[in-house]
C-alpha cells in the first residue's frame, strides 16, 4: 500500500502493522480477495488509501461489466419480454441438456 499510496499511507497507518490490526482484519482473505482489493485500489481512481473496512470491501466486491445497468431503478431497466411460448421451449431444451448431462 505504501508503494500505491505513498505518504499517504504512511502518514495514516506508518510503515508496519505493528499492532496487528491489519493482519487480523485480513485474516480470512484470499489471495485472489487481496489480489481483487489492491488492483480495485489500484484502479478506482481514489487518492488516499481506503480504511480497513473499506478495503475488505474492495477485496469482496467483484467488478461487474454492467454494474451501470444493476445501478438504474427497477423501473428505468430494461423489461425481459419472453412468451409463454419460448419460455416453454427454453425449459424443454434445458431439461434436454440436463438428461444429456446424467447420461
Amino acid at each position: 500500500m505504501t508503494e500505491i499510496y505513498g505518504h499517504k499511507w504512511t502518514s495514516n497507518y506508518g510503515t508496519e502493522d505493528s499492532e496487528g490490526t491489519w493482519a487480523k482484519g485480513l485474516a480470512d482473505m484470499t489471495n485472489t480477495d487481496l489480489k481483487r482489493g489492491f488492483f480495485a485500489c489500484l484502479n478506482n481512481g481514489e487518492s488516499w488509501p481506503p480504511s480497513l473496512p473499506e478495503f475488505r470491501v474492495l477485496c469482496k466486491t467483484p467488478k461487474r461489466e454492467n454494474s451501470a445497468m444493476y445501478a438504474l431503478p427497477a423501473s428505468r431497466q430494461l423489461p425481459h419480454k419472453l412468451s409463454d411460448d419460448s419460455r416453454s421451449k427454453g425449459r424443454e431444451m434445458l431439461a434436454a441438456l440436463k438428461a444429456g448431462l446424467k447420461a
